[in-house]
């Protein structure tokens, strides 16, 4: 018995089985074939029943059946901005889409190109899709672990350090709690934790974004070109959101004080303004600023091996 099998049929096995998505439209965007994964997972269709149709009649089809949803199904409405750009270009390209299918909210990466006849004529858009939901659903995650604050839901040092690399802010302003350590030392971890939340959630009220840069540090980034004197009264307005209402702690309210440095560069932004607010802190002012005049991270610089070679000579 020969193992011989016709091409046509050898097509037909391949397509019918293949566990990623492949069809082809005509010019006016309606289902000129589509393999059994494409009409399971995107149509709810028998191959057979989605010739002559398009995605939007089956995005409806699906929506009639929860008519107070109408997001049940929203995937294949944005089908068609690439569906034209593959006939304008008529090349082969590459795009992630996503939407609501039946409920559930799926990622797929789809290849798409121009489909001619034999004769070399255009006659619609051949597609393969793949469904990465859980791959870019696991991106998202690794995405948030390196970047967020689980506690606060606020973006990370790295995140900062990221944001100043590709967007160049003009300042930056990084306010720290005064006296947090006896706070976590006298109220317990859990109480200082819910005191980070909600200068978080201060923060979120007045949609600032600002990120959490250190244990109890916050930052703010400005890309305007603000004078020392703005940038002092936004710093003051912000302190008047942390400090002026008290904290709930169980059943007794506290109030916080906030250190604040401030800093202007074109180059090593956090650095600065981390030396900005340390020096705040040291010397019991509520703000400091640094100034590239002055020459203070070459001082601070020095004091840090000073510091070291009296500790080793020690």
């Amino acid at each position: 018995m020969s193992n011989h099998i016709k091409s046509e049929t050898l097509l037909k096995l391949i397509t019918e089985n293949l566990p990623d998505l492949l069809w082809i439209k005509d010019l006016k965007g309606n289902y000129i074939y589509a393999n059994d994964s494409t009409c399971k997972i995107f149509l709810n269709t028998l191959p057979e029943d989605a010739i002559g149709k398009n995605d939007l009649y089956f995005a409806k089809k699906e929506r009639s059946k929860f008519p107070n949803s109408p997001n049940w199904h929203t995937f294949g409405e944005n089908c068609a901005e690439s569906d034209l750009q593959v006939l304008e270009k008529l090349e082969p390209i590459t795009v992630k889409e996503c939407g609501t299918i039946r409920g559930a909210l799926r990622h797929f990466e789809i290849n798409k190109a121009p489909f001619y006849n034999e004769n070399g004529k255009i006659i619609g858009i051949i597609g393969i899709a793949r469904d990465i939901t859980s791959q870019t659903i696991l991106e998202e995650e690794n995405y948030k672990l390196t970047y967020y604050d689980l506690l606060t839901k606020l973006p990370n040092r790295q995140k900062i350090l990221l944001d100043i690399l590709k967007t160049n802010p003009k300042a930056c302003m990084i306010f720290n709690i005064d006296g947090f350590r006896e706070v976590n030392d006298f109220f317990g971890i859990y109480n200082a934790d819910k005191i980070l939340q909600e200068v978080a959630n201060r923060f979120f009220s007045k949609r600032l974004k600002a990120y959490r840069v250190g244990g109890d540090e916050f930052a703010v980034t400005y890309h305007e070109n603000l004078s020392y004197e703005e940038l002092k009264e936004k710093a003051f307005e912000i302190l008047s959101m942390l400090q002026d209402e008290e904290y709930l702690i169980e059943d007794k309210t506290i109030s916080l004080g906030f250190s604040v440095g401030i800093a202007k560069a074109s180059n090593r932004l956090l650095s600065k303004t981390d030396i900005a607010v340390n020096r705040a802190k040291n010397s019991h002012e509520s703000m400091f600023i640094y100034d590239e005049d002055e020459k203070i991270e070459e001082k601070y610089k020095d004091n840090i091996n000073m510091a070291y070679e009296i500790k080793k000579a020690l």
